[in-house]
């Protein structure tokens, strides 16, 4: 082996002593690690009129759990989805509308991509918003004939249909869909929207735009962070860990059993070996999710009569159980853990028969136009630019070596 190959060995060895924090540092200089409190409430970056998410009170200091709130430009959200009218029409696009009146692939087509004109950003949002959802599905497509001998189809686009419905129309091959299949859907995008501007893909927008990129450039940003498994993609996480559950515990209807097999999860033994439960718990709701509430009362009418019943009836199991299992592991209290938005959402996407590697571009899909109106935000009421400090730890100074004297 050549000294070069040796090198590089010793330099993947070496990478997480090199990179380790001591992290009692962060408590002795009183940094706010993740931009969370000591409490784990989040440290107040900015104001915005976009949302508005409340999980708690605080009473003297203390944070005491409450029912969960979401409210988009003060519209409750439970008001604006309707839950329980099966045939409203679809709210995806009347909700965006309230935000925000390949992405960087688009940059390269657009002649005018730098300019910052409102008349411009409301013109890539809406061109964005509409070509995203369509673009996910043909890339499901290409992706799945590329690399698993799949069909490649390439349905064409119906001017006219909502977003929920050209979804579902250019993913089937026969492009038929229910009114509840197309409504089921349309739920899931608007409760994915927005989230009062705190989420890592939001605060990423605001975080470019406030560098005064293009569009192009902070909506890529956002969805690269929305990839990653502790956010977007939190929803296949707690969709596979349930797909593990069902197959290790024999009796769904058994409380125990479920219980046991959290446990075992929580002490690292199970699914992914990671200590956590995915689909429960959050960082600012505590009592409930409004918007796993909304998700599992419409899928109670999608799942009606079918094999998929018995499904959701493990998963409530699982919402009311967990979170004394949890208190009980952890010394947490109880009543500060509820379901999460994921408990119910790659649930969903599979009764309508989403592949999975769509789940987290869905969520992109729901989420962008929250992203536009945090990004017109920054724009008109920003203006200074975002940069936290960082508090260096190592005081030592060093004597540089010369390379030939090593």
């Amino acid at each position: 082996m050549s000294d070069n190959a040796e090198k590089k060995f010793v330099l993947y060895d070496t990478f997480d002593s090199i990179n380790e924090v001591d992290p009692r540092l962060y408590e002795k200089y009183d940094v706010k690690r993740g931009l969370r409190n000591a409490d784990g409430t989040g440290v107040v970056t900015g104001i915005t009129n976009v949302a508005n998410v409340h999980g708690y009170l605080m009473d003297d200091g203390y944070k005491v759990p409450d029912e969960g709130i979401l409210r988009y430009r003060g519209y409750d959200l439970y008001d604006l989805v309707d839950v329980e009218s099966v045939d409203k029409r679809f709210n995806f696009e009347e909700v965006a509308y309230l935000l925000s009146r390949g992405v960087l692939n688009q940059y390269a087509y657009d002649l005018h991509a730098e300019d910052r004109s409102p008349s411009h950003e409301i013109d890539v949002a809406h061109s964005l918003m509409s070509k995203l959802p369509r673009a996910a599905v043909l890339s499901h497509y290409a992706v799945s004939h590329r690399f698993n001998n799949g069909s490649l189809i390439i349905h064409p686009f119906i001017p006219g249909q909502s977003t929920a419905e050209t979804i579902l129309s250019m993913l089937r091959p026969d492009r038929q869909f229910t009114q509840m299949e197309a409504r089921m859907l349309d739920i899931m995008l608007c409760v994915h929207m927005e989230h009062g501007g705190g989420n890592n893909s939001t605060f990423a927008t605001h975080v470019l735009s406030s560098a005064d990129t293009d569009a192009y450039s902070a909506y890529s940003a956002a969805i690269g962070s929305l990839k990653g498994a502790r956010h977007g993609g939190a929803n296949l996480k707690a969709y596979t860990m349930q797909k593990d559950l069902k197959e290790h515990v024999a009796n769904w209807e058994n409380e125990d059993e479920i219980a046991a097999y959290l446990q075992r999860v929580l002490a690292k033994e199970a699914f992914d070996k990671s200590g956590l439960v995915y689909g429960m718990g959050h960082a600012v709701y505590t009592k409930s999710d409004p918007r796993a509430r909304i998700c599992n009362s419409f899928a109670h009418n999608l799942a009606k009569g079918t094999e998929y019943e018995k499904e959701l009836a493990l998963l409530e199991t699982v919402e009311r159980v967990a979170p004394q299992v949890i208190s009980q592991v952890k010394g947490t209290n109880a009543e500060e853990i509820c379901a999460n938005v994921d408990m119910y959402s790659g649930f969903i996407y599979h009764m309508l028969g989403i592949p999975e590697d769509l789940f987290t571009p869905l969520f992109a899909c729901g989420r962008f136009p929250g992203w536009v109106a945090h990004r017109f935000e920054e724009i008109v009421a920003g203006k200074r630019i975002i940069r936290p400090a960082y508090k260096n730890a190592s005081h030592d100074r060093r004597t540089y070596i010369p390379m030939e004297k090593r």
